[in-house]
């Protein structure tokens, strides 16, 4: 019978070599399957799975970034449709604005972002806007500041954010 080994450990029979130890030592990044059959050593398989990159379009992955308040609706501080496409979104919608930096010239339209808190809470939002003259600024739904528990009267708060899809 098989029995449970941890990631770390897996990695470590994974090549036996320092790339292995890279690709494999992660759940987050990597899927490996213990393997045991007939005429067989035991023999663990890697394989790296990771989301699609558009070409020129860099991946991000915990960005250290400044979340705002942003306001999607018409009437509201926004500046406007959204840039995606060129519609008002709901408050109460999980959405976000980007530094023009990070929305790069519309390539994450419709993508999702992981938007995580200084405790590791994390929420998954989609890109529907740019955030012109903005520096480092993820700029958040109402409805994603309620669910951080935040208060949107601080203005501005620490997250860090990696792409999703």
């Amino acid at each position: 019978m098989g029995r449970i080994m941890s990631y770390r450990t897996l990695a470590l029979r994974c090549n036996g070599s320092s790339a292995g130890l890279h690709l494999c030592n992660s759940a987050r990044d990597s899927r490996m399957h213990y393997m045991r059959g007939v005429g067989m050593t035991n023999a663990v398989l890697c394989a790296v799975s990771r989301p699609h990159i558009s070409p020129g379009k860099s991946l991000l992955v915990n960005t250290p970034a400044v979340m705002t308040l942003n306001g999607f609706q018409q009437g509201e501080g926004g500046g406007g449709p959204a840039a995606c496409d060129g519609q008002y979104h709901s408050d109460e919608d999980f959405i976000v604005s980007l530094s023009s930096e990070w929305f790069d010239g519309g390539a994450r339209c419709g993508k999702q972002i992981r938007i995580e808190d200084s405790s590791n809470i994390g929420i998954v939002a989609m890109v529907v806007d740019e955030c012109r003259d903005c520096d480092n600024e993820v700029g958040a739904s109402a409805h994603i500041w309620r669910n951080f528990r935040l208060d949107p009267s601080l203005g501005e708060v620490s997250i860090r954010f990696s792409d999703f899809n």
